[in-house]
């Protein structure tokens, strides 16, 4: 969930902490650029995401959200304002890391496709398999010819 990582006094150009505007711009950046990367790395290890969620109750960060292709999720409660994303669906750049990170997966993870089609099944019976080649004198091998249909015609 993204939530909050935006919040920034609207009319002031110093953040109560002492960090400019210009520098918080950077923390956020450098932020967002983290949580894009760690995206990608559950994808990679084929973790399943269908959605992406977020919330806040500031203007900037509500920009964000609409900078990041995301929907308005639900109608906004007071200053709150909540989003959704359909990872799938989606072609934000925000997501594209996790997306060709799963791809990845998935291709590595399938089960191959035979390259050569499946042997036909022979309907006649070759040669070799019309008689024993066992010891007549067996009893097993008698048994087993007979029950077979491959014993030999008095």
């Amino acid at each position: 969930m993204i939530g909050g990582i935006c919040a920034w006094p609207v009319k002031s150009k110093v953040h109560p902490d002492g960090v400019t505007q210009e520098r918080h711009s950077h923390y956020i950046a450098a932020l967002v650029r983290g949580v894009m990367r760690d995206l990608g790395r559950l994808g990679r290890e084929g973790v399943t995401i269908s959605r992406l969620y977020a919330y806040s109750e500031r203007f900037d960060s509500v920009k964000m959200c609409l900078d990041l292709e995301m929907q308005p999720w639900a109608r906004p409660i007071g200053d709150w304002c909540t989003f959704v994303m359909d990872v799938e669906k989606s072609s934000s750049f925000f997501v594209q890391p996790y997306k060709m990170g799963l791809n990845d997966w998935k291709r590595n993870h399938s089960t191959p496709t035979r390259k050569t089609p499946p042997r036909p099944v022979h309907e006649h019976i070759a040669v070799s398999e019309s008689k024993s080649t066992l010891p007549d004198n067996l009893v097993v091998a008698t048994t087993f010819a007979t029950l077979h249909g491959i014993a030999p015609r008095p």
